[in-house]
């Protein structure tokens, strides 16, 4: 999903139903929120949550009753967002990029 505004991309997500579901998310049904991407020209304006409530709907729409996501640890200002938006931690999960070991925190929401 996208939105646009004077014809160019300002905003972009990703909902991602056929991947791998941790266990401790909790519902092997879930849908992951795979991306969200925000122009930071248009932060503080309401699209992170205006696509983020479209993602939730959209999510409701295909039947699904949890939504999850993965965002790196270090993201504090990522992660508030979700929280904000509803979304708690769960768990981690460790991923190694080259030679070096990041960790997303797993976030979950009940929809």
């Amino acid at each position: 999903m996208a939105f646009t505004h004077e014809d160019k991309p300002v905003a972009f997500c990703q909902l991602k139903s056929n991947g791998k579901v941790y266990d401790f998310v909790g519902d092997n049904n879930a849908i992951e929120l795979a991306r969200i991407y925000v122009d930071k020209q248009c932060a503080g304006q309401g699209v992170g949550k205006k696509l983020m409530d479209t993602c939730f709907k959209k999510a409701r729409n295909l039947g699904k009753k949890t939504i999850w996501l993965g965002v790196w640890e270090e993201n504090l200002k990522a992660i508030e967002f979700y929280k904000k938006h509803g979304f708690r931690k769960v768990g981690s999960h460790t991923f190694k990029i080259g030679n070096k070991l990041d960790t997303d925190e797993i976030m979950v929401k009940t929809l």
